[in-house]
């Protein structure tokens, strides 16, 4: 006969067992996808109306937007810093630091991280990353804010969007500068 202890606690699985029957969220991207078979696919995020490709072959994971500590007298661009598996991560708001407008603010803010250690740097962004189809090269966008357009030399234009080639490594230099 089971104790009422028993009755009350749900069947628990073994490890191994659990861990097969994880189901990704919807729209969750997991690994490297293959768009052809000689082509590994882009990833691009959004900030207000823009949107910016990650360059090829640089870190990347994304994170909900908690726990960032905002530091005194620090400019409006730079949100905060934020503790990843110990290492303080620098986390910069896009849409300040550009002077454009926040989306739907129901959306949830999520910080997406580039590179690694002490390279690492978070930024701000709309929803999460997607994969970026294949596009057809084309201009950058004469419209863009005076401090993104030097970072943002190459365009790509899809059936949906126009993606720019965002350096973000020169961008968040020049950014640290001002």
């Amino acid at each position: 006969m089971q104790t009422q202890a028993a009755l009350d606690e749900p069947d628990l699985l073994a490890p191994s067992e659990a861990l097969t029957r994880f189901a990704p969220p919807a729209g969750a991207l997991l690994g490297p996808v293959q768009v052809r078979d000689d082509e590994v696919a882009r990833y691009g995020f959004r900030v207000s109306s823009l949107g910016l490709l990650i360059k090829p072959g640089t870190g990347s994971e994304v994170v909900e937007a908690r726990g960032i500590a905002a530091l005194p007298n620090a400019p409006r661009w730079l949100a905060g810093v934020m503790n990843l598996r110990g290492n303080p991560v620098p986390v910069f708001d896009l849409c300040a630091a550009l002077e454009l407008p926040r989306n739907n603010e129901s959306q949830k803010s999520m910080v997406l991280v580039l590179d690694k250690g002490e390279h690492a740097a978070g930024l701000l962004i709309d929803g999460l990353p997607r994969v970026v189809p294949q596009g057809r090269p084309v201009d950058p966008p004469g419209a863009l804010p005076a401090r993104l357009a030097p970072f943002t030399r190459q365009a790509v234009a899809t059936s949906d969007a126009v993606w720019l080639e965002f350096d973000h490594v020169g961008f968040l230099t020049s950014l640290a500068a001002t």
